[in-house]
């Protein structure tokens, strides 16, 4: 089982916030199926290449997967690059509320 950092409604809520960013971890067709609004996609398979590059460090990333597996380790590498408010909201198929479709 995965230990998370936000509930949904907390993610939901601080995505009012100019200083959150919701990091989406999915491959780019998992992405493009289905994500929370206003996500970002960085597969974990390209964030060693990609985090830099397209992250900011003065925000506050809230990484997400399907359930919770990548976005465990997306967690722990970001956080080994240097990112300091990384944070772990788990999974999409937790998320109750409305989501986007298209890349």
């Amino acid at each position: 089982m995965f230990n998370f950092d936000k509930t949904m409604e907390e993610v939901r809520a601080d995505m009012q916030d100019d200083d959150v960013l919701l990091v989406d971890v999915r491959e780019i067709d998992e992405f493009a199926n289905g994500h929370i609004p206003d996500a970002i996609n960085v597969p974990l398979s390209e964030l060693d290449q990609s985090a830099e590059i397209m992250l900011p460090k003065d925000k506050k990333l809230y990484v997400y997967c399907r359930s919770g597996q990548r976005s465990t380790t997306a967690k722990r590498k970001l956080l080994e690059m240097g990112f300091e408010e990384v944070y772990n909201v788990g999974g999409i198929i937790s998320w109750p509320y409305e989501v986007e479709t298209g890349a």
